[in-house]
C-alpha cells in the first residue's frame, strides 16, 4: 500500500475507527475479580492509555475517539451495558453472569486506592457482585493534578466499571480506640450514599466531588472506604 493510500484511510473515519478497535484485541483476558496488582490489570491499563493517547495523533483521531460509540465505550468514556456480566450475580433470566471489569486505568492511576473486589459469600453480599476502595483526604487534593494530566484530561469522565456502577456507600475508615470516648468525633458520614447524577453509572469525577463534599463537611475523618451498593 501506497503512502498516499495509508493516508487516505487514516483520513477515512469508518475505516480508521476499525483500525482503532483492533487495539482493543490486545487487551488481556482477566481472570474472575482479578488482583488490581496483577500484571494483567497493569498491561490492559497501557493498551487503554496508549489508545486515549492517539486523540493528540490530529483532529480525525481525536473527534473519531471522542464521537465513536464502541470506542467510548471501550475506554470506560459512555456506559457500556453487557449480556454476559453484571452487579447482581444473576441476571433477568436466571443465568449466573460474570463478575463486571474494574477499570484498570482507574485502578493504576490511583493504587492507593486498592479499588478491587471484595471477595464475600453470596449470602453477605445479597447476591451481588462488591467492589471497594479507600480513598485518604490527601488523595483528595492530589486528584486534580492527577486527572489534569496529559494521559488523564478524559480520566475524569471515565466510567469506573463494565456495566456501569450504579452507585456507592461511604463509611469512615480510620483505626480508633474503642475504649476512648472520642467527645465530639464524627461517627457517620452525612449524605453517604453516592449515586450517579444521571442515572447511567458512577463516573471518577462524580466519585471524587462527593468524597471531597465528605471530607470537607466532616474535618476529622482521615480515610473513607466506599463499597458498591
Amino acid at each position: 500500500m501506497s503512502a498516499s493510500s495509508i493516508v487516505q484511510v487514516l483520513r477515512t473515519p469508518e475505516l480508521l475507527e476499525q483500525i482503532l478497535l483492533c487495539l482493543l484485541d490486545d487487551l488481556h483476558p482477566l481472570r474472575e475479580r482479578e488482583d488490581p496488582r496483577s500484571v494483567r490489570t497493569d498491561y490492559n491499563a497501557s493498551v487503554l492509555k496508549h489508545l486515549l493517547s492517539l486523540r493528540r495523533v490530529n483532529t480525525t483521531f481525536n473527534v473519531l475517539v471522542a464521537s465513536s460509540l464502541q470506542l467510548r465505550r471501550s475506554l470506560y468514556l459512555c456506559p457500556a451495558v453487557s449480556r454476559t456480566r453484571g452487579w447482581h450475580c444473576a441476571g433477568l433470566t436466571g443465568a449466573t453472569l460474570d463478575a463486571p471489569i474494574l477499570n484498570p486505568v482507574v485502578q493504576t492511576t490511583f493504587p492507593s486506592y486498592q479499588f478491587r473486589f471484595w471477595h464475600l459469600s453470596l449470602e453477605a453480599s445479597g447476591n451481588k457482585y462488591c467492589a471497594l476502595m479507600i480513598i485518604t483526604r490527601d488523595d483528595i487534593h492530589q486528584y486534580c493534578r492527577r486527572a489534569s494530566s496529559v494521559k488523564g484530561k478524559l480520566l475524569p469522565k471515565m466510567q469506573l466499571s463494565i456495566p456501569p456502577m450504579p452507585g456507592m456507600e461511604a463509611v469512615i475508615w480510620e483505626e480508633r480506640d474503642e475504649t476512648k470516648d472520642y467527645v465530639g468525633r464524627t461517627t457517620e458520614l452525612e449524605d453517604c450514599v453516592i449515586r450517579p447524577t444521571d442515572g447511567k453509572g458512577l463516573t471518577v469525577d462524580e466519585l471524587h466531588d462527593r468524597v471531597g463534599e465528605m471530607f470537607e463537611k466532616h474535618k476529622d475523618v482521615a480515610a473513607i472506604k466506599l463499597t458498591t451498593l
